[in-house]
């Protein structure tokens, strides 16, 4: 919205605000286009007859694994061209760090830039970073995984071996010596 316009609130942004204000308000900035009649049950009446369906994109929460997969969503949809459609964001716990960054990144460049930088995809062939990316975590997480457990099944195995079958209080793998 641009500063000095008359957006329908009260002068003082601390104060109570008439609903009817507030709603004219967000609507002229989510649907710039759409005439809007003077009262809130009249204006709400417009919204349900019009062409155009508002719509909320919801992220859920759940920490980064949420993040990491609301990310995942937003690549699709910009992919599609579907996110782009959306009149609101709501965000929840996870789901707010990857929404407060489209928004925050919304803020300062054009839709079109940023839904096409969301639209990734792996760069394939041998010689490719993208393919040697893979490659060196997927070694690296089985060395990781070989280092862990590998100690505590051999730890079992010579446990079980060595001495009786039978588990003891103290055999945490439940075969050694009782």
């Amino acid at each position: 919205m641009n500063e000095g316009e008359n957006t329908g609130l009260a002068a003082d942004p601390g104060g109570p605000q008439d609903f009817d204000a507030v709603l004219q308000a967000e609507l002229r900035e989510v649907l710039p286009d759409l005439a809007l009649p003077a009262g809130a049950r009249a204006t709400i009446e417009a919204i349900d007859a019009g062409a155009t369906d508002l719509a909320a994109l919801c992220l859920s929460g759940g920490g980064i694994r949420s993040a990491t997969f609301a990310l995942g969503v937003l690549q699709g949809l910009a992919r599609f061209g579907l996110l782009g459609q959306f009149h609101y964001l709501s965000t929840v716990s996870g789901g707010g760090y990857i929404g407060s960054w489209l928004s925050a990144w919304r803020s300062i460049e054009a839709d079109e830039r940023i839904f096409a930088a969301l639209n990734i995809t792996p760069t394939l062939g041998l010689l490719s970073a993208d393919t040697w990316t893979l490659v060196a975590v997927y070694i690296r997480n089985l060395i990781l995984n070989w280092l862990l457990f590998a100690p505590f099944f051999m730890g079992c195995l010579s446990g079980w071996v060595g001495g009786s079958a039978i588990p003891s209080a103290g055999n945490v793998c439940g075969a050694g010596p009782g």
